[in-house]
């Protein structure tokens, strides 16, 4: 038996995504509440190149001090929030925008995270020709 390097660390089957911007696609929303704040997590799936299908997630601060960085990752998806607004789990399904990824090692786990350092929206950009006037109900972007 011989073994081809290749330069990957798979776990279980699963490749690691190199860092870098992926268009995603929100798959699964679910709105947490914590000592933080109110918040929701979300699961995003690339769409598009070799690690199309492969997931990573996020978490969307909705209340507390980081709300406005949510602000900012909603408008990317084009979800427009409003204060006092109520936020439905549903309003992040299917929402799509570019992720820049990086890596972070926890507890001796490597994942990909999104790079609040980079982008236009705490680590996301809209999708090549959506704007803020031509994301989902959006008019303009109030920050």
């Amino acid at each position: 038996m011989s073994i081809i390097f290749d330069d990957e660390e798979a776990v279980d089957g699963f490749v690691l995504p190199p860092e870098g911007a992926y268009k995603v696609e929100i798959v699964e929303a679910e709105e947490r509440q914590g000592g933080k704040g109110a918040f929701m997590n979300v699961k995003l799936k690339i769409l598009e190149g070799e690690h199309e299908g492969s997931f990573f997630y996020d978490v969307l601060m909705l209340t507390g001090k980081a709300a406005h960085m949510g602000r900012k990752k909603s408008a990317a998806f084009g979800v427009k929030l409003e204060k006092g607004q109520a936020v439905a789990d549903s309003d992040y399904i299917g929402a799509r925008a570019i992720a820049h990824g990086m890596h972070e090692t926890y507890n001796n786990r490597t994942n990909l995270k999104v790079d609040i350092n980079q982008g236009d929206f705490c680590g996301y950009d809209f999708i090549s020709g959506q704007t803020a006037s031509t994301a989902d109900g959006f008019d303009s972007i109030p920050f």
